[in-house]
């Protein structure tokens, strides 16, 4: 009875064990899982601060400085149809607008295998590309590198600009102010009764032509200006190399090949319409015959000569 009590107490000691080890098992793995999900939002928010930069950034600085953004990326993705689908609706959710979306399939390389004896199958291997330009509020450009970013595999590139272009704006300025006061003092003088006409002729040119650059001036600065309020973004992604199969017919197959007895019964019945042909040709010409049957009959009886007698 000792020795039955030992053994039971040990295999309940056994059972408590394993129970035990079942749980550190249990509590282990559902600990490395908030760990591994925790560990790839990490890794897209590193990703995604790679493609943003600090210049993309609005900063107290913007008030005092002009500066015209522009951010370039070329990556690898996972699906460039997918991607570019999501960073077109990324742009316009951030209050943007796509200028242009170029979505194409390049084909590397194309072979030809049999696959059986009657088809033949073609490999195409190609690599699918998108280049999307588009256009997004300048305190949303950083916020959409980082949506775009969650859709990159592999970084080729990302450049990001802040081109200060507030020399351009006084440039602009000073010469606005400037041709609006030539063309005040030539005005002047031109309605100046005194003036001579052919003076009057020259000061209306260099009206138009002072003119022509306030127009030019005003024209880049509102071009400037909407660079600023708009930044520009030109995303550039690809795909690896794909393939797409199609089975073709293989017309050397000996299958599409007549055999022996249709080429021979198709032979029979060629020579047989011969045959009908050349009749229906002598009904054709059969008054030809006739003559020519009574001229060699009556140059049989009149013109042949007799044989003589021995």
């Amino acid at each position: 009875m000792v020795i039955v009590l030992v053994f039971i107490a040990c295999n309940n000691q056994n059972k408590r064990n394993e129970i035990s080890l079942e749980n550190d098992k249990i509590s282990l793995d559902s600990s490395n899982a908030p760990v591994t999900n925790q560990t790839a939002d990490n890794n897209a928010m590193e990703y995604g601060n790679i493609i943003s930069s600090k210049a993309a950034i609005i900063s107290s600085i913007d008030s005092t400085i002009k500066f015209i953004r522009i951010a370039q990326i070329k990556s690898k993705v996972s699906n460039v149809v997918n991607s570019t689908l999501n960073i077109e609706d990324a742009t316009v959710k951030h209050g943007g607008f796509v200028t242009s979306s170029l979505l194409q399939s390049n084909t590397n390389k194309t072979e030809v295998v049999e696959k059986n004896n009657d088809s033949l199958q073609e490999n195409i291997y190609y690599t699918t590309t998108s280049i999307i330009t588009c256009r997004v509020p300048n305190n949303k450009l950083d916020t959409l590198l980082k949506d775009i970013a969650k859709n990159l595999v592999f970084i080729d590139y990302r450049n990001v600009k802040a081109e200060d272009v507030t020399l351009d704006f006084t440039k602009n300025n000073l010469i606005l102010k400037r041709t609006d006061d030539y063309k005040k003092r030539l005005n002047k003088i031109a309605d100046d009764n005194a003036t001579k006409p052919s003076d009057i002729s020259n000061l209306a040119d260099g009206i138009i032509a002072k003119q022509q650059q306030q127009d030019d001036a005003m024209l880049d600065k509102l071009i400037k200006l909407d660079a600023i309020e708009y930044s520009t973004v030109t995303v550039e992604i690809y795909q690896p190399e794909s393939i797409v199969q199609h089975t073709i017919v293989n017309s050397n197959s000996n299958k599409y090949r007549p055999s022996f007895i249709a080429n021979s019964w198709k032979s029979i019945k060629c020579g047989w319409q011969v045959v009908l042909n050349f009749v229906v040709f002598m009904l054709q010409i059969w008054p030809l015959i006739l003559l020519g049957f009574l001229a060699l009959v009556v140059y049989k009886k009149y013109f042949a000569s007799k044989p003589k007698a021995n």
